[in-house]
């Protein structure tokens, strides 16, 4: 969840349409670890592309991701259909045993 979030924050930096260019590196290792982890991930999936000398831009692929909730966003979408189908069965069995115990 944690570089979700970190993907969405940068990526958010991106979202003028302008180009930028890529962050300093973090003196703390493992913050700098994930970035670059994060960075990766957004070249990868498309979601920025590289613009010029060292400057980025966020890509139309990379403005949809953003509108729908971001990764962070798609996260929570997948944990709350996994509790609404649990409550949906749990909801079916106790309907069926109503309709046992009414007979």
């Amino acid at each position: 969840m944690q570089e979700a979030y970190f993907i969405d924050s940068l990526l958010e930096a991106f979202k003028d349409g302008l180009p930028h260019t890529v962050p300093p590196q973090q003196e703390d290792r493992l913050l700098a670890y994930t970035e670059s982890r994060v960075f990766d991930y957004l070249l990868i999936n498309n979601l920025i592309n590289p613009a010029g000398d060292s400057t980025y831009v966020i890509t139309a692929k990379g403005k949809l991701h953003l509108s729908k909730g971001g990764c962070v966003g798609g996260i929570t979408r997948h944990l709350f259909s996994r509790w609404a189908l649990w409550l949906s069965i749990i909801a079916t069995i106790c309907s069926i045993v109503a309709l046992i115990r009414s007979w």
